[in-house]
């Protein structure tokens, strides 16, 4: 019946010489759409200096990992505004020491659910809706999991199921995307954000966003692990939850782009207290232990971030991020306050248009209970070296990637990580990778 009328309107507009100009394709429905993509990092840090080590310290000696990942991204669109998407992955690797001793970890394609064998699993199954209230025609900046059409500049997209949190929120332009732009986490998004994922790095929530031409409000509750950076999630989204709020503002300045955000995050979980933990060492003569003390509890914080581009080839980017301290870090890191930022450099200046320079850095802090806690010989998930000479974690990361081909890139990166895990005893350590990205 559509297509019956869209030709009988068709055939109409066509005897009428006045409106020809105006004749636009009508769409046809459903649609689907294949997308895939996968990625190799290998990793390498020589040796460095280790007077003392604990149960989560970054082994001394040369190392050697890499990770591996494999994406297919399939949607379908049954009608205007309504796509469901379904991202089945595969995934190894082998980090560094576990991948523990480092707070700003050197790899964004790594996983605390690692395995040295590919396991297949889900990365993404959500349903997006969009509601188009008028306004211009844009495209929205979505890199995967998009059919690539115009949407109108007012509208309302509901995205619920399992998806990535940073697939919505804090999408910078020149630091997001590990498989292509910076690999360090605290670099790669807002190192304090204690964002709501399983140890894949997914979430399972509700999305809602509002957008009016150069505004943007998120909204989102989404499912916390069960147990501290575990694989399983809670399904009681009024016991144990987190809540985001995003505000952005595109904007103008001397002619060239730039985006501002605000976020703001407040998680309630059985979190373990670095006072608490303390507390109950003391009284008990024990070493201190995030575990023994696990009660329910808020986590609170916030994140702004900056992108400007400079000339079309070049951009600049920063985020600042905090959180209260008191407890662990739960589903993300552990670092309590960050800073970074950085540059990025499009290969067009030197007629490689598909290649990119990055130059970041970030400093990473926490909070003094959670020093008190490292310093007495507590552990983390992720830090815990028996004691602690407490600096800010410093790093600096840059690369190179360079387009091969239109479908493969392949990336020089290096990474000099001071005090890793706060401790000004241990390190530095650098950090060297090699990463390959195809893409279709």
């Amino acid at each position: 019946m559509v297509v019956c009328l869209a030709l009988v309107g068709l055939k109409t507009a066509l005897a009428d010489d006045a409106v020809q100009d105006d004749i636009k394709p009508v769409a046809s429905y459903p649609q689907i759409h294949f997308g895939m993509q996968s990625t190799y990092v290998g990793d390498k840090h020589p040796s460095f200096a280790d007077p003392y080590s604990g149960p989560s310290s970054l082994f001394s000696n040369n190392e050697s990992g890499y990770t591996f990942t494999g994406t297919v991204f399939v949607g379908f669109r049954p009608w205007k505004g309504t796509e469901i998407w379904v991202d089945p992955e595969t995934a190894s690797g082998i980090p560094f020491s576990g991948l523990l001793g480092v707070a700003g970890v050197y790899n964004g394609e790594a996983q605390k659910a690692a395995f040295t064998s590919p396991i297949v699993y889900t990365g993404r199954a959500f349903l997006r809706q969009t509601f188009g209230f008028g306004g211009e025609q844009v495209t929205p900046d979505l890199e995967y999991n998009t059919f690539g059409d115009t949407v109108d500049s007012h509208r309302f997209v509901l995205t619920g199921g399992i998806f990535s949190i940073t697939d919505i929120f804090d999408r910078n332009s020149f630091a997001h995307d590990p498989k292509k732009d910076f690999l360090n986490w605290s670099i790669m998004d807002w190192g304090a954000w204690d964002m709501p994922s399983d140890a894949r790095g997914y979430a399972r929530g509700l999305v809602g966003e509002l957008y009016w031409d150069d505004w943007a409000l998120r909204l989102s509750r989404s499912m916390l692990p069960i147990e501290s950076n575990g694989l399983d999630l809670t399904t009681n989204l009024l016991q144990s939850y987190g809540d985001t709020a995003e505000i952005q503002h595109d904007y103008s300045l001397f002619g060239n782009g730039g985006k501002i955000r605000f976020m703001a995050f407040r998680n309630q979980a059985a979190f373990g207290n670095y006072s608490d933990a303390l507390n109950y060492a003391q009284a008990y003569g024990v070493i201190p232990d995030l575990g023994n003390i696990r009660t329910s509890q808020v986590k609170y914080g916030f994140g702004l971030s900056l992108e400007q581009y400079l000339t079309k080839e070049v951009g600049l980017f920063a985020r600042l991020s905090w959180n209260n301290g008191a407890t662990e870090g739960y589903s993300f890191t552990d670092i309590d306050n960050s800073i970074s930022g950085g540059v990025s450099i499009n290969g067009k200046l030197w007629n490689r248009s598909g290649d990119t320079i990055g130059i970041g850095f970030a400093s990473n802090g926490i909070s003094s209970s959670n020093q008190a806690y490292l310093t007495a010989g507590g552990s983390d998930f992720f830090c815990g070296d028996g004691n602690l000479s407490y600096q800010r974690e410093n790093i600096a990361e840059i690369y190179y990637s360079a387009q091969v081909t239109p479908f493969l890139w392949l990336t020089g990166d290096f990474q000099r990580i001071a005090n890793p895990c706060y401790n000004s005893d241990r390190g530095p350590v650098n950090v060297y990778s090699l990463r390959a990205h195809i893409e279709f």
